[in-house]
C-alpha cells in the first residue's frame, strides 16, 4: 500500500518548488514580469 503522507508531501513540495522556479524564470527572455503572484501562476511565460 502507498504511504499516502509521504506521497502527499512529496506532491506539495512539487507543487511549491515548481512555482519558485516558474516565478524566478518569469520574464527571462523578454524582461516583463507580471505583478504579485501572478508571475508564479502564468508558468514562467
Amino acid at each position: 500500500m502507498l504511504d499516502i503522507q509521504r506521497e502527499l508531501a512529496s506532491a506539495v513540495k512539487h507543487y511549491w518548488k515548481t512555482r519558485a522556479l516558474q516565478a524566478k524564470r518569469q520574464g527571462s527572455s523578454n524582461g516583463v514580469k507580471d505583478a504579485g503572484n501572478r508571475t508564479a501562476v502564468t508558468g514562467g511565460k
